[in-house]
């Protein structure tokens, strides 16, 4: 089985924010693949205009993982924000190391999200004598209509591939949480699939899955120990809906006596994400608990927050995993027990990852739900 190096010539990864169920899709296209040490390079992008005004676009290393607008931040070796644009080019030089890299766009520069890459080589690896680097392959893509599908409905695959890629290069739906990759790895995991059969551009069609989740179409170059070379993300079944009593997936814990619901703009519709829920205090009080409505990932349990008052932090811990949406596994509570004693004002709880449930109905503002007593302090 041949080694995987993770070198996309011209590759495009598109992902759609949080799975609205109208997106625009997140893109960005280089004009080749391969760039000599200090080069020009032209990335062609588009960008959601709900993305924050310090969006960027950064250099960042191959082997650095993907997802987390912080860790990215963290490894980036040069940047330019988007500044609301939609779309356009940017002009970066390469760096002056030979090696793999990516392209990563992230939609805020305040612990936002990674949102779409394309991968690019410099210097030494621009090599083909490896038979584990590919020639530079040209515009290599994939980019769906939209984010968001109900079970079993179809989904138009829109898709451009190299000449180069053998007569079963192949893209499939793969479950979201299968590591990137490995198209051997993808092969055990997919859930349908087509061949491309040679073809260099068109449109593919699909059934999506009958059970809600996220998922990826991944394209491959052959079906023999071959590279994963393009992705695009989509969600089936829309949002949970968050519980309350009507709802039977819904299961509140018992409430000290004492404690009572002092703020909580929760509804039941259907959710975007954001990473902030404001909440306004109309007296003294003693808040004995927050809880949110959450989008977990796998394996997570505890996600960082912070509070604050006036532009000032004033409180800082992890909000917990609590009860889940009986249908959609990865919506639950996020709840902190705390012992805060409050003025009269405005709050804004912020979490380090943006996956907080937001909708019209909130007035676009994160589900916050806030316990607590009259103060007698």
């Amino acid at each position: 089985m041949k080694m995987f190096i993770k070198v996309i010539f011209g590759g495009i990864f598109l992902y759609f924010a949080f799975f609205c169920s109208v997106c625009v899709a997140q893109s960005m296209r280089l004009d080749k693949g391969a760039f000599a040490p200090g080069e020009n390079i032209s990335v062609h992008f588009t960008a959601s205009n709900s993305f924050a005004d310090n969006a960027w676009v950064g250099i960042i290393p191959s082997h650095i993982q993907h997802g987390s607008e912080s860790r990215n931040d963290k490894h980036d070796m040069t940047y330019q924000y988007l500044k609301k644009r939609t779309s356009g080019t940017l002009v970066f030089k390469a760096p002056s190391k030979s090696g793999s890299y990516d392209f990563r766009m992230h939609d805020t520069d305040s612990n936002g999200r990674e949102v779409a890459s394309v991968s690019f080589t410099v210097g030494s690896s621009m090599s083909t004598s490896s038979a584990n680097v590919a020639p530079p392959m040209g515009n290599i893509g994939l980019r769906l209509d939209k984010g968001s599908f109900t079970p079993g409905e179809n989904i138009r695959v829109h898709f451009t591939a190299s000449n180069s890629f053998a007569d079963n290069a192949w893209v499939g739906i793969i479950p979201s949480h299968i590591q990137h990759g490995s198209e051997s790895r993808n092969d055990k995991h997919d859930m349908t699939y087509q061949y491309l059969k040679k073809r260099t551009s068109g449109t593919l069609v699909f059934k999506t899955p009958s059970k809600s989740g996220s998922y990826d179409f991944r394209m491959h170059d052959t079906d023999s120990n071959g590279r994963e070379v393009a992705s695009v993300s989509f969600q089936v079944g829309g949002m949970a809906s968050p519980p309350n009593q009507q709802n039977p997936g819904w299961s509140q814990p018992p409430q000290a006596a004492s404690s009572q619901v002092v703020f909580n703009n929760w509804n039941k519709a259907g959710c975007s994400m954001t990473g902030t829920a404001n909440f306004n205090l109309n007296s003294a009080t003693t808040v004995t608990k927050l809880q949110s409505w959450y989008n977990w990932q796998a394996n997570e349990s505890t996600v960082q927050y912070r509070l604050y008052h006036n532009q000032q932090i004033i409180h800082q811990n992890v909000l917990r995993k609590g009860s889940c949406d009986s249908y959609q596994r990865s919506w639950c509570q996020a709840v902190d027990t705390v012992n805060l004693q409050l003025q009269p004002g405005n709050y804004k709880v912020m979490t380090r990852i943006s996956r907080i449930c937001q909708n019209p109905q909130s007035e676009n503002n994160g589900f916050i739900e806030v316990h607590g007593s009259s103060a007698d302090w």
